[in-house]
């Protein structure tokens, strides 16, 4: 495997857990994790080299926000890769425990590493699961717009309230 240059560490700085594969062929290629500790924490986990012993993949942090913009289509895989400063390497033998584990600045990974210029979402080569988050991302997103929507309206309802009684006030007090 290509050897990078890195900071070497002794364990992760969030507690992984899987929520799927986004893309697969013959075992995951892309998946998809949470911080167990901080679930809003999100990483994406790409293999992207193997020899005898080891399966290397690169971690990239990334926010549901990202995420959204890579399934719409807003983003690629690769500009949501580089848009971060850092990401982990690791190299996990077959059991997935770890054997090395690096910090890596993101402008350091070998090209062979990175997905590739037009690595945009392309629901038909993507898996299933990848189709059910984005879909659920929707609806998160779809959720918040009406929370919003809905909390404005109260505030124009409360606003509209405050004026008549302001006006009823100024009106008392202009008849005595």
């Amino acid at each position: 495997m290509e050897q990078i240059q890195g900071i070497t560490i002794s364990k992760l700085g969030f507690v992984p857990q899987k929520l799927g594969d986004i893309l697969e062929y013959e075992g995951p290629l892309l998946s998809l994790f949470i911080d167990q500790e901080n679930p809003e924490n999100h990483f994406l986990y790409k293999w992207v080299d193997n020899d005898d012993f080891y399966n290397r993949w690169i971690i990239v942090p990334f926010s549901t926000k990202d995420l959204g913009l890579f399934f719409n289509g807003h983003l690629t895989l690769r500009q949501l890769f580089l848009s971060k400063p850092f990401c982990y390497l690791i190299d996990l033998d077959d059991q997935l425990n770890y054997h090395t584990i690096q910090i890596v600045a993101t402008e350091k990974l070998n090209e062979d590493y990175l997905p590739s210029e037009k690595s945009y979402y392309q629901a038909e080569i993507y898996s299933p699961f990848a189709a059910n988050y984005h879909q659920k991302l929707a609806l998160n997103t779809n959720d918040l717009l009406d929370n919003v929507l809905k909390e404005i309206s109260a505030l124009k309802i409360s606003q509209q309230e405050t004026t008549r009684a302001l006006n009823d006030l100024l009106r008392l007090q202009a008849s005595h």
